[in-house]
């Protein structure tokens, strides 16, 4: 990368904190501008002695403009925070690099499943077919261990379930 373009991004790193600090600060300000102007128009609302009751109003509008502006100076660490909840962070042992992770398609397909006499391919753990309804399982005639209906032999005696 030239030096042109390093500096530029510096620049930019250095304008984006400039205008962020700026924010915060006006935001701050503003909003104790608020809690005062509030202070002051309660202050006066309960007293009744003057027509300054007013500056509650616009006090609380202060806080909520002066808040605002300090969380959208922090919208970029807010964005990076909310994607950083939702993914899989996993460290490779060859490099000290962190990514996200998706596991990929296969991984999913590749789960135990049962076949339906109807031709349907159903999880292993599926007690009816989910497009036929036809029970899934069955149980051993030799030894009662329950089988999947799709199985030639049983898991536990071994002995063949269907007639060739």
């Amino acid at each position: 990368m030239s030096e042109s373009g390093k500096t530029g991004t510096g620049n930019n790193r250095r304008k984006h904190r400039i205008v962020k600090t700026g924010l915060c600060v006006a935001g701050a300000i503003i909003a104790l501008a608020g809690v005062v102007l509030t202070v002051i128009g309660f202050y006066f609302f309960y007293n009744k002695e003057s027509n300054l009751q007013f500056a509650a109003f616009i006090g609380v509008s202060f806080i909520i403009v002066g808040m605002f502006l300090v969380l959208f100076s922090f919208q970029r660490e807010l964005s990076r925070y909310k994607k950083g909840e939702n993914t899989v962070i996993f460290e490779s042992e060859n490099t000290d690099v962190r990514s996200s992770y998706i596991p990929p398609a296969e991984e999913k397909e590749s789960a135990v499943t049962v076949v339906c006499e109807c031709g349907t391919v159903n999880d292993s753990d599926a007690l009816y077919c989910k497009k036929c309804g036809k029970s899934l399982h069955s149980v051993c005639p030799f030894c009662g261990e329950e089988v999947d209906s799709d199985s030639e032999y049983c898991n536990k005696c071994g002995k063949r379930l269907t007639k060739e």
